[in-house]
């Protein structure tokens, strides 16, 4: 066995346990995440050493014994890797809990091939092979891999996308590494790429917590204002307003506020989220940011309000919402300009529902749009 190779999992553990640090320290994540990612780096480095003991083992004859349960405890950590980090992004999901079967069953497996060597066996010289069943072993292998992509696919959808494609360019960074040594085992990289990718989706797991509104799982401010200081296209600003939202807090406390703010938060991602991006941007303040002309912002207002009502009809505690637009215009219009135009049709909104339908009656939305955008005032400030 080569010092290199040795060399390698020496940096490999050393690495995990400044993970390890890293992530106790981290002041982002709660006390149970942090508990969660050491857990996840420490099974990597378990898998590490015991792919290490398999090989270290295999060059002593007497020792047969202890290489093959080495051996099947390195075949039983390694497809539970993934599993360990979506538990970590996304606890007690239906893809979870699948992929914690497939590797119990796979523990089984490697369990009884130890004995009878169907999936590998080590021969009386002490010689680790693969054995006719060593398919299986790939297809649990590859089995999680797929469970995994498609859990993390979920979760993006949920972040309304943002980290998509580093998740798959990890994956991907993941797999080819395990294939390079399926190719030719004596290119060790498998869990060089397992310890940089687990290092990938804990940068990636702080990313989404850091852009995200801890209350409604929205984008948040800072993320608002990155987008708009850097808007180089046609782009629609919706802003949204929860109306007499502070009935809410002062009448029944904090708590049901952030309950209100949370179902507000995912009505919104529902309505927008083939459109554009959906920000909290203040207490009870919302914004939705649609990029391009591809959209008719009025349908996808109307359609917003249409099933707010419709939600309402069933949970008396949805409140109402006061909505308003404009489109910035690059080269002739300035983005501060066109949020404050947005503000001032929001607000106009606001203000004919309530001379309209009242303070606290359900709103006629096509009334009162037809009156705003009728609103000449209105109307050259939103071209």
């Amino acid at each position: 066995m080569s010092n290199f190779y040795t060399g390698v999992l020496i940096l490999n553990a050393l690495g995990m346990f400044l993970m390890c640090l890293i992530a106790n320290i981290n002041p982002i994540l709660s006390l149970k995440k942090k508990k969660q990612f050491k857990i996840c780096f420490l099974i990597v480095l378990s898998g590490a050493i015991f792919e290490w003991g398999a090989k270290f083992l295999g060059a002593y004859t007497s020792w047969r014994v202890a290489h093959i349960i080495v051996k099947t405890l390195e075949l039983i950590i390694a497809p539970s890797i993934p599993i360990a980090i979506l538990e970590i992004l996304s606890p007690g999901s239906k893809w979870t809990k699948v992929s914690i079967c497939i590797v119990a069953v796979n523990a089984i497996i490697e369990i009884l091939s130890a004995y009878f060597g169907f999936v590998f066996y080590v021969d009386a010289s002490n010689v680790y092979h693969h054995g006719r069943f060593y398919f299986l072993y790939m297809i649990s292998y590859g089995m999680g891999f797929t469970l995994f992509i498609i859990g993390m696919t979920d979760i993006m959808k949920e972040y309304q996308g943002t980290n998509v494609l580093l998740t798959l360019a990890t994956v991907l960074f993941i797999v080819f590494g395990i294939v390079l040594q399926i190719i030719d085992s004596s290119i060790r990289v498998d869990y060089i790429a397992l310890c940089f990718g687990s290092v990938f989706f804990y940068i990636e797991y702080c990313m989404i917590v850091q852009s995200s509104d801890s209350v409604t799982k929205l984008l948040n401010r800072h993320c608002y204002d990155n987008t708009i200081n850097n808007v180089e296209e046609e782009t629609t600003i919706i802003n949204i307003d929860i109306d007499n939202f502070k009935m809410y807090n002062d009448c029944y406390g904090h708590l049901v506020g952030d309950q209100v703010l949370i179902k507000v938060g995912k009505i919104l991602l529902d309505n927008f989220k083939k459109a554009g991006r959906t920000y909290r941007i203040g207490g009870d303040e919302f914004c939705v940011i649609i990029r391009g002309r591809e959209w008719d912002i009025n349908f996808l207002i109307s359609r917003l309000h249409k099933n707010l009502g419709e939600l309402r009809r069933k949970d008396s505690n949805l409140p109402f919402l006061s909505t308003g637009y404009a489109t910035y215009h690059p080269g002739t219009d300035s983005i501060i300009d066109t949020i404050d135009k947005a503000d001032a049709m929001m607000y106009k909104y606001k203000g004919l529902r309530k001379e309209v339908v009242g303070e606290y009656l359900p709103g006629d939305f096509a009334t009162v749009q037809k009156r705003l955008i009728c609103n000449p005032l209105i109307l050259k400030n939103n071209q």
